[in-house]
C-alpha cells in the first residue's frame, strides 16, 4: 500500500508526482523509508536477522528485548504470505 496523491478515473488510478520533498519533511520520512526497504529486503530474502533489525527500528516497538518473540509470532501468523521464511 502506498499513500500518495492520485487521480482515479473510470478506467484507471494513477499516482501524481509532487516533486522533491523539502529537506525537513524528507528528514522525517527517511527513517520510515529505510525501515520499509529493510522489511522488503528481509521478506524477499527470507532473512530473519534483517526482519528483526527492521522490527527493532519501529518506534512502536518499545521493548527491544521481546522483539525476537514478537517477530516469531508475526512470521507464524503470516507464513502463507512469506514463503521465503519457511
Amino acid at each position: 500500500m502506498v499513500e500518495t496523491l492520485g487521480r482515479v478515473g473510470s478506467r484507471k488510478a494513477e499516482g501524481l508526482s509532487v516533486g522533491k520533498l523539502p529537506g525537513a519533511i524528507a528528514g522525517v520520512l527517511r527513517p520510515h523509508v529505510e525501515k520499509q526497504e529493510l522489511t522488503v529486503e528481509a521478506a524477499l530474502e527470507g532473512d530473519r536477522g534483517l526482519a528483526l533489525e527492521a522490527l527493532r527500528m519501529d518506534p512502536l516497538v518499545r521493548d527491544k528485548g521481546s522483539s525476537g518473540k514478537m517477530l516469531d509470532e508475526l512470521l507464524e501468523a503470516n507464513m502463507e504470505f512469506l514463503p521465503r521464511f519457511q
